[in-house]
C-alpha cells in the first residue's frame, strides 16, 4: 500500500518540481508551491492519511533522499532568484534551501496530524516561502515579495475554529 501511495504522490510531485521554469522567477517559485499543494487538494482526507502513514512507516533513508531532492530543487530556484536580482548575491543558498524545506515540512506535518485545516496549510506553506525569501531579498526583491505576501490567501476564522474543534 505504501509503495502505491509513494508512486502516486511521488509522480505528481516530481512532475511539478521538474517542470520547466517560467520567465518570472518569483511567480515561478510561488506557482510551483501552489501546484504542489494542489496535488493534495482533490482528496484531503486520503492525502492526510497517506502522508501520515508515509511519515510513520517510510524508511529514514527514503525520506532523507526525498527531502534532499526537494532541497536541491529549492536551491536551483534560489540561484535563479539571485541571478534575477530578487535575492542578494551573498544569499547562503544551501542553508536557505534547508530553511525553506524545514518550514514547509512543518506546515505539512501540522496539517496531516490534524492540527490545522488545509486552508491554514496553504497559507502557512506559502508564507514560509515568501517570508524566508524576504530575509535574503534585495530592496527591489523585498518590494516584490511584500506584494506577494499581501496577496496570499488567508483562512477565515471559521476554518480555524472548526480545525480546533476537530482536534479536541
Amino acid at each position: 500500500m505504501l509503495a502505491l501511495v509513494v508512486r502516486a504522490f511521488g509522480g505528481h510531485v516530481l512532475s511539478v518540481v521538474q517542470a520547466p521554469p517560467d520567465d518570472d522567477p518569483v511567480r515561478d517559485v510561488l506557482d510551483r508551491q501552489r501546484r504542489l499543494l494542489d496535488v493534495l487538494a482533490p482528496d484531503e482526507a486520503f492525502a492526510r492519511a497517506a502522508l501520515l502513514a508515509l511519515d510513520e512507516c517510510a524508511p529514514p533513508n527514503d525520506r532523507a533522499r526525498w527531502l534532499e531532492l526537494v532541497s536541491a530543487h529549492s536551491a536551483e530556484d534560489l540561484r535563479r532568484l539571485v541571478a534575477a536580482g530578487v535575492l542578494r548575491p551573498d544569499t547562503p543558498v544551501g542553508l536557505t534551501s534547508r530553511l525553506l524545506l524545514l518550514g514547509r515540512d512543518g506546515a505539512v506535518r501540522r496539517w496531516f496530524r490534524g492540527l490545522s485545516s488545509f486552508e491554514q496549510l496553504r497559507a502557512d506553506y506559502l508564507a514560509v516561502t515568501v517570508s524566508t525569501l524576504l530575509a535574503m531579498a534585495t530592496d527591489d526583491g523585498r518590494r516584490r515579495l511584500w506584494g506577494e505576501l499581501a496577496a496570499l490567501p488567508q483562512p477565515s476564522p471559521d476554518e480555524l475554529q472548526s480545525t480546533d474543534e476537530e482536534t479536541r
